[in-house]
């Protein structure tokens, strides 16, 4: 399980909402992606690798955003993804 709180909010100066979603991008190993609102259409900065746990822990992450923060969002907005980096 990923050591970091599962799902946390930011917001920007401009008022852009940043979700950063944990989750066990590979066996031991850590991660993030982002979740950005208000910027454009909403954006999914990174995916996770895919490996185990990971996408399960993903998806649980971006469903709690609307209950937890009370964004009214759902996973299927997503328009955009942005890959930084390959696993």
């Amino acid at each position: 399980m990923p050591r970091l709180a599962a799902t946390r909010r930011f917001v920007s100066s401009t008022g852009v909402r940043i979700y950063r979603i944990a989750c066990d991008v590979l066996p031991g190993i850590s991660g993030r992606v982002y979740l950005l609102l208000g910027a454009g259409p909403p954006t999914l900065v990174d995916a996770g690798s895919g490996e185990g746990p990971s996408t399960d822990q993903i998806l649980a992450g971006l469903e709690s955003i609307g209950g937890e923060f009370g964004e009214d969002f759902r996973p299927t907005q997503i328009e955009r993804i942005l890959v930084t980096h390959a696993h």
